[in-house]
């Protein structure tokens, strides 16, 4: 084992220590669970809330409780420690994207159990959030990079990611061009869209667009990151 990969665990490991003793990070991860049960039992119909639930896994799971272990970190003064470390950027981000990827796998798994989903759609549902999954660390890390304490983090994580993942499911009810085309720039109405056309039969490879735009989402995040660690790293 090369000494990237020993850094990358040893993050990993201290990050799965500290967060099964803090509440604030499991409890926005659980939540899509309870969204889940809500939803399939009030269900009926053809239209499906499960691409919402899927999403808000990502939202809550992902980036609420990442930016809610960054900003933590910071305020404890680790963060600098790690950032001062032998390990590079990449290793410390990796190490401390592990755990909630991992937890976000199992939690969309869960929900797509209790949807009922066909057992072919596992798989291929799993693999088309990993693109979103991977946004939604990125999001989180860089709002807990900016955020000067837990309390703040918490109000703006909480603001930022409620919006991008609940303004596709209300926009329908407003009938307001502008905020359609503000949704339709959103990486969630475009995993929407790729999700709800898989489920019709259309498949993933004519969505090109829905890819492009998570894509630039995905460049934009790895960019703002990058700003924000070497901005916090400089930061005496």
């Amino acid at each position: 084992m090369n000494g990237a990969m020993k850094r990358i665990l040893a993050i990993f490991a201290k990050d799965f220590k500290d967060a099964s003793r803090n509440s604030q990070v499991w409890f926005p991860a659980i939540m899509p669970i309870g969204f889940a049960f809500l939803y399939s039992s009030l269900e009926s119909g053809s239209t499906s809330m499960l691409p919402f639930v899927l999403i808000l896994t990502l939202g809550m799971a992902g980036a609420t409780s990442q930016a809610l272990m960054i900003a933590e970190e910071k305020e404890k003064q680790t963060l600098r420690m790690l950032m001062l470390s032998p390990a590079k950027m990449y290793e410390v981000l990796i190490g401390k994207a592990v755990l909630l990827f991992l937890l976000v796998l199992v939690i969309n798994f869960i929900v797509m159990a209790i949807y009922g989903t066909e057992m072919s759609d596992f798989g291929l549902f799993t693999l088309l959030s990993v693109p979103l999954v991977i946004t939604f660390l990125l999001l989180g890390t860089f709002i807990g990079l900016l955020a000067r304490t837990v309390a703040e983090t918490s109000v703006w994580a909480v603001l930022i990611i409620l919006a991008i993942c609940m303004l596709p499911l209300m926009v329908p009810a407003f009938d307001n061009a502008l905020l359609m085309s503000v949704s339709d720039l959103l990486m969630t109405s475009r995993f929407i869209d790729i999700i709800n056309g898989i489920q019709s039969g259309e498949g993933s490879s004519t969505l090109g667009m829905d890819w492009l735009v998570i894509g630039i989402w995905m460049v934009v995040s790895v960019i703002a990151v990058y700003i924000a660690y070497k901005r916090n790293a400089m930061d005496k």
